[in-house]
């Protein structure tokens, strides 16, 4: 293709764009406004539902990890607790649960 067809195809291209721009009436500007913004209005929407989605995602993963540290420390408290109450009752010695490494009520040896 020489240089003189891609000029006359532009000029063409652009002949025929400015008449069919120039010959849409205000009504008919109006749909395509109107359809644009539709268009325009839908992509955002999409993008910060997606968005919000993400956000609720990451939102639950953090909660899950929180309840699971809070429960681990929950179970922490409870045996020292319970460490601490076999102190006060006179416990000399106590006998930790070779599976789980916590002391259990039937296995302590009171004082004395």
């Amino acid at each position: 293709m020489s240089v003189f067809e891609r000029q006359a195809s532009s000029v063409a291209y652009a002949a025929s764009t400015v008449s069919v721009v120039s010959g849409l009436t205000i009504n008919e500007w109006g749909v395509i406004g109107g359809l644009l913004l539709a268009t325009l209005t839908f992509v955002v929407n999409w993008y910060y539902r997606h968005r919000t989605f993400k956000l609720a995602e990451m939102v639950a993963i953090v909660e899950e990890v929180l309840d699971d540290v809070q429960e681990r420390e929950e179970t922490e408290c409870r045996k020292r607790e319970k460490e601490r109450q076999l102190e006060v009752e006179g416990v000399t010695e106590a006998v930790k649960c070779g599976k789980c490494g916590q002391v259990h009520d039937n296995q302590t040896i009171p004082k004395g």
